[in-house]
């Protein structure tokens, strides 16, 4: 499914008032919803928006639509999914916990897609393609000053299509923590940098530490938009042949970045080991570098 095709007004910031407003019903017409959430007072759009979302939202998971399969989406009641109607405290109280619901559900969905053979949404391959980028040299936020020709270059114009597509789209990947906005002078950029969701991702680490191959392999499937994840190989697979800042590296720039951030913040240690069997080797600002092991960092030295 395009996430990003035709009304491209699907995001998070709308999510994320519906699936709280849901918690607490068992199901709601949508001109009931519509009148209470008043989505207009979130993002522009008015009700297209409200309908964008729940498209959405329902292809990923997180929405049922009641009623006859021929009614439109005006016409249906909507309630959320059984495993998750009842786990308000969990996701809809913190809109950071939010995003991590969301951000697993878009992409086992496009997951599950490619296993069946089905071109994964636009969104998560778009994710992949922003994080094999280096954030040494970030992406102008104006579609035209260079995503467009990289995207085009790089044979996913497909995905991304536009400026009005491109626009939601960095959105979306701020929103689900695999970049960040910047400034630099009159610049406007984007910043491809998963740190925020590889800290909400971080599998559990024994006091002794695990493997650095070990961890690679856990956090790759945990958000398959990283490289070595069966997103980012998707998107490999289907652009071009163009400059890659990995090389033959395992761990490219953004996830090395995410990697170090999270060591600097001492919430896990990268240690360098004598037996390389289990090495991940990466490459950040240009240069090589490489981890054996991930511990505990110092901030849970108490725990």
């Amino acid at each position: 499914m395009k996430y990003l095709a035709g009304d491209a007004q699907a995001s998070v910031a709308i999510l994320y008032p519906v699936c709280r407003w849901l918690s607490s019903r068992d199901a709601a017409a949508y001109e009931v919803m519509a009148a209470a959430l008043q989505p207009a007072h979130v993002v522009s759009g008015g009700s297209t928006a409200l309908r964008a979302s729940l498209r959405v939202g329902r292809d990923i998971g997180l929405f049922e639509r009641l009623g006859p399969a021929r009614a439109g989406d005006e016409a249906a009641d909507w309630v959320l999914r059984a495993p998750i109607r009842g786990q308000c405290d969990e996701w809809y109280a913190d809109p950071v916990r939010f995003r991590v619901l969301v951000r697993r559900a878009l992409l086992a969905k496009a997951v599950d897609d490619i296993a069946a053979g089905d071109t994964p949404s636009d969104v998560a391959v778009g994710l992949a393609w922003l994080l094999a980028h280096d954030p040494v040299s970030p992406l102008p936020q104006i579609y035209s000053d260079g995503p467009e020709r990289a995207l085009n270059d790089q044979k996913l114009n497909s995905y991304i299509a536009n400026g009005a597509q491109w626009r939601p789209f960095y959105r979306w990947a701020v929103a689900l923590g695999c970049a960040e906005l910047s400034q630099i002078g009159n610049r406007r950029l984007i910043l491809p940098d998963p740190t925020a969701a590889l800290a909400e991702e971080l599998p559990p680490i024994p006091h002794a530490g695990m493997s650095a191959r070990d961890f690679y392999a856990t956090v790759a499937k945990a958000l398959p938009v990283l490289d070595g994840g069966q997103i980012s190989d998707f998107m490999r697979d289907e652009r071009a042949e163009c400059a890659d800042p990995r090389g033959d590296a395992m761990v490219g720039p953004a996830f090395s970045l995410a990697l170090r951030r999270l060591e600097s913040q001492g919430v896990i240690g990268l240690p360098s080991e004598a037996d390389a069997r289990h090495r991940v080797d990466g490459v950040l600002h240009g240069k090589r570098w490489t981890f054996d092991r991930v511990t505990l960092g110092r901030e849970n030295d108490d725990a």
